[in-house]
């Protein structure tokens, strides 16, 4: 029996969100990726935009052109004081280039976690990180947009201060009118953030309904699988049933296995140890001691006169020749003479009386 679960598949709502939202954030960064491409080529071209070269239909596309997009360096640059210059833009795009490049890998890998069983354990991290990639995306269009919605504000109060009828006004406001347009194009037309940011939030309430579920089945009654109703394998029982854990009271019935029932009990012959060959059996032997033999009168109590009887006296071993200890070293023949020490005790201490007159 396999004990390994596989995880539960995502919910259909956060099935359904994430292709959404992945598809979106998917077309949206191929558009930027191709308009990024676009606008970095034609940078160097000097040669784009030439006033005589444009017709009536492509002047306003021109003016834009040669206002934001191509190098202040060439001849037909449009330079305007209080505006965002071409290099800024530059940059601005470069940064956008590598946003919508690494947020269309996001949602490629978003969307190939929801379909495979692959990266299903992987789900919340992908999400995550495709949020975390969608905040910087917004956080590159938005300043983006704040560059081109300055030069928009700034253009308007131009207008508005100068003389009408001026043929300058009329190219300052086809640069403010581009100027909106590419703001616009920046934030995706608005909506595209609108609808993203809402699906973005309607997949992390998903996900987090979704972590819940896989705490659920993650439980450790869950890891066991599936309990089969005819497993052959018997439990594992101790080999010591007698042995108590001193920590886990015993539970349920307990048998006692030195209880005996004394109605089903066996009855048991007394064991006694045969007697040897090489002892008279009629010294031992007592069970026919009340009886009375032929000649003799009746006796009941004889065992009472076995007081009487002369003890048998006991035959001590003999003695051992007794020996001195020697407590001492024996005298060596040829050492100097000593002289025995002298045991004896000495005369008591006569005590001088302090009453006497001699001490006076």
């Amino acid at each position: 029996m396999n004990s390994q679960v596989s995880k539960p598949k995502p919910t259909p709502n956060l099935y359904l969100t994430a292709l959404i939202t992945g598809s979106l954030t998917l077309a949206q960064s191929v558009i930027y990726l191709v308009l990024c491409i676009v606008a970095l080529i034609s940078r160097f071209d000097c040669n784009v935009g030439a006033p005589d070269s444009v017709s009536g239909s492509g002047y306003f596309l021109n003016i834009v052109y040669r206002a934001y997009i191509q190098d202040s360096a060439c001849a037909n640059a449009i330079n305007v004081d209080g505006i965002t210059g071409d290099y800024s833009v530059f940059v601005l795009v470069a940064i956008t280039l590598s946003a919508a490049f690494v947020s269309l890998i996001a949602a490629i890998i978003l969307m190939s976690a929801v379909t495979s069983d692959g990266l299903t354990p992987y789900l919340s991290i992908i999400v995550y990180g495709y949020v975390g990639v969608y905040v910087a995306s917004l956080a590159v269009d938005i300043t983006l947009a704040a560059h081109f919605g300055m030069d928009y504000s700034f253009l308007s109060s131009f207008l508005n201060e100068s003389s009408p009828g001026l043929s300058l006004n009329y190219e300052r406001d086809m640069i403010r009118i581009g100027a909106f347009i590419l703001m616009t194009i920046s934030l995706k037309a608005f909506i595209g953030h609108i609808i993203n940011i809402v699906l973005i939030v309607l997949l992390v309430m998903y996900l987090i309904l979704y972590t819940e579920i896989l705490d659920k089945h993650e439980h450790s009654i869950h890891k066991l699988g599936a309990i089969e109703a005819y497993d052959s394998r018997r439990p594992r029982e101790p080999s010591h049933p007698n042995q108590r854990d001193s920590y886990q009271p015993p539970r349920g019935p307990q048998m006692n296995y030195g209880y005996m029932n004394d109605e089903e009990a066996i009855p048991r012959s007394p064991m006694r140890d045969g007697l040897r060959s090489d002892y008279p059996r009629n010294g031992f032997d007592r069970s026919n001691s009340w009886q009375l033999g032929p000649g003799s009168a009746g006796r009941p109590f004889s065992y009472l006169e076995e007081g009487k009887r002369p003890m048998p006296v006991p035959v001590r071993p003999p003695a051992s020749p007794a020996v001195e200890p020697s407590w001492r070293d024996p005298w060596r023949a040829n050492a100097p003479p000593v002289p025995a020490p002298d045991y004896s005790p000495t005369a008591p201490r006569r005590l001088k009386s302090a009453l006497k007159s001699g001490y006076m």
